[in-house]
């Protein structure tokens, strides 16, 4: 009895190093994504984006966000105090976020962590970076539980870099592989070419300026573990300045189904900083 009791002790001393051990890996990892998202390109001398060319209420916005087309930057960091939910009828679970996004072209990283106390429940990355988008989730920070790549995944990737370009008015000055068409009704279409042809969104913007809505006629959803492609749509308000920039605090992004629009996620930021050269 007091040799199994031995056994099952070395066993459970094992099982938990192991398990720090992976969830190191995987911070180090992400630590790793990090430090290389805003060095995949070098920075350009002075703005390659023709100005002038853009549609009024987009320079316009970029503008009145405190960007500047004579100041280069790599980027923005921020974080988020955050919930997620994995399906509408699920319950919402908070999360900590932390994100840096490029000004100067397409990627960035995010990083969601949900805890209980000081355990650990559920580490997130999503990102676009060299070319590819890809969606790591670890259980307790060491057990894989998702590891999503892929064409599809990658042109989504580009949606959400493209839909959250309020937090990133730099880019409006500095990313020229962006296009942008003027709709008309204070709507402005910004497209970036993907492996799966153009990545679009459509911003909204209110009487004052602010972009307040975006929306994609089609976005990659897993639903039951089936991919599947829905109508996607975010709000953004509570513009405040914060970090030389004026920028919405609050978001909330979702799909719409054949019952109507359910967010999937919503957050206020807590921190912000541009990440200059």
């Amino acid at each position: 009895m007091r040799t199994t009791l031995i056994v099952l002790l070395i066993v459970a001393m094992l099982a938990g190093l192991a398990h720090l051990w992976s969830k190191s890996l995987f911070e180090k990892h992400v630590e790793s994504l990090f430090a290389s998202i805003l060095s995949q390109s070098a920075m350009p001398k002075r703005s390659s984006v023709d100005i002038e060319a853009l549609p009024d209420l987009i320079r316009n916005f970029a503008r009145r966000s405190g960007a500047d087309p004579d100041q280069l930057v790599h980027g923005a960091g921020f974080q988020q105090s955050a919930e997620l939910r994995m399906a509408p009828d699920k319950a919402w679970q908070s999360l900590k976020t932390e994100q840096i996004t490029r000004a100067t072209g397409p990627g960035f990283v995010w990083f969601a962590e949900q805890k209980s106390g000081p355990i650990t429940i559920l580490q997130v990355v999503d990102a676009y970076m060299a070319h590819e988008g890809f969606l790591i989730a670890r259980l307790f920070g060491s057990v894989p539980v998702a590891n999503v790549r892929g064409q599809g995944v990658s042109h989504s990737e580009l949606q959400r870099y493209l839909a959250e370009l309020a937090w990133v008015p730099d880019a409006i000055y500095h990313n020229p592989h962006l296009r942008w068409t003027d709709l008309g009704n204070n709507t402005v279409q910004v497209e970036i070419d993907s492996v799966r042809g153009p990545a679009t969104v459509r911003y909204y913007f209110d009487r004052y300026g602010d972009l307040v809505e975006i929306q994609a006629d089609e976005r990659e959803a897993i639903e039951g573990g089936t991919v599947v492609n829905r109508p996607w749509r975010g709000m953004f308000s509570d513009y405040r300045e914060i970090g030389g920039r004026r920028i919405p605090f609050k978001c909330e992004v979702g799909y719409i189904y054949e019952e109507g629009y359910a967010a999937y996620f919503r957050g206020e930021i807590i921190e912000y900083k541009v990440i200059s050269p």
